[in-house]
């Protein structure tokens, strides 16, 4: 039976924050390279995105009764650099796209792996309550573990050592899986308050966050005119205010679209 002790890195704060808040559907994935190399990278594969470098974090509001409620902004992507490590994190899928970022996780992290010559690990929850975990050293699949939290492992292949003998796996094997990399998965969130979308967190340790909406998956995805990542312009809204812009200028190329992407996350969220 797993009886060790949740590690104080890892995970543990993260997977506790997804069940206080009921996101039982998550994906994940961290690359072993600098943050701006993987946002790059991330942009590239999932499409022309909404982008903000160097966004902010801060703790989530506490104030109920607000006629500026801050929402959990499921539909963005956050790529977020710890302080401490040479992971950066992707937090992938919290609904209400999971099925489609669920089935896109494997193989971007695989992709980003091979493409940046590192080490990718990447884990998620599905609907059926089942975790699956894979490590990737460039293109090679190192590990594959899955599970279903209370049972013994379904299945387990590795190239790094044999299955411990256990008859029930908790949902804590994930963050010892991270601890045993050296990966902190800060606890946090994509949020969206007012005019402002900013990373939820309580913690401090965070180097870098990057926010990026990219194209809504099948019917629902944008074509834009060019084929490049969209920046928030405020002449391009009309009017319209924007989220907050971040620190820095963007290194990117403005694009088009924008009118529609900030309809689509702003107007009549489920």
């Amino acid at each position: 039976m797993n009886t060790a002790e949740p590690s104080s890195r890892g995970a543990s704060d993260f997977l506790s924050l997804l069940e206080a808040r009921q996101h039982r559907v998550w994906a994940f994935a961290a690359i072993e390279a600098g943050p701006g190399i993987v946002s790059g990278a991330v942009a590239d594969e999932l499409g022309p995105s909404v982008f903000f470098e160097s966004a902010s974090f801060r703790p989530p509001a506490k104030v109920q009764r607000d006629s500026s409620p801050e929402v959990a902004a499921t539909d963005w992507i956050a790529v977020v650099k710890p302080k401490a490590g040479a992971w950066t994190v992707i937090y992938l899928a919290l609904a209400p796209r999971s099925p489609y970022w669920l089935s896109r996780l494997y193989p971007l992290s695989q992709e980003l792996a091979e493409t940046l010559g590192v080490r990718a690990f990447a884990a998620r929850r599905d609907e059926a309550g089942e975790v699956e975990c894979r490590l990737y050293e460039n293109e090679a699949l190192i590990e594959e573990i899955a599970f279903t939290p209370g049972e013994p492992f379904r299945h387990w292949q590795s190239s790094r050592r044999e299955a411990p003998p256990w008859d029930k796996v908790e949902l804590s094997f994930v963050s010892e899986l991270c601890a045993g990399l050296d990966l902190r998965v800060p606890a946090g969130y994509p949020a969206v308050r007012g005019d402002e979308a900013f990373f939820a967190t309580e913690e401090k340790e965070i180097a870098r966050v990057d926010l990026m909406l990219p194209p809504a998956p099948a019917e629902e995805t944008m074509v834009l005119e060019d084929d490049e990542t969209v920046i928030f312009q405020t002449a391009d809204l009309e009017g319209t205010a924007p989220p907050a812009a971040p620190p820095r200028e963007p290194e990117r190329t403005p694009g088009w679209g924008v009118k529609a992407i900030w309809g689509r996350l702003f107007g009549g969220r489920d």
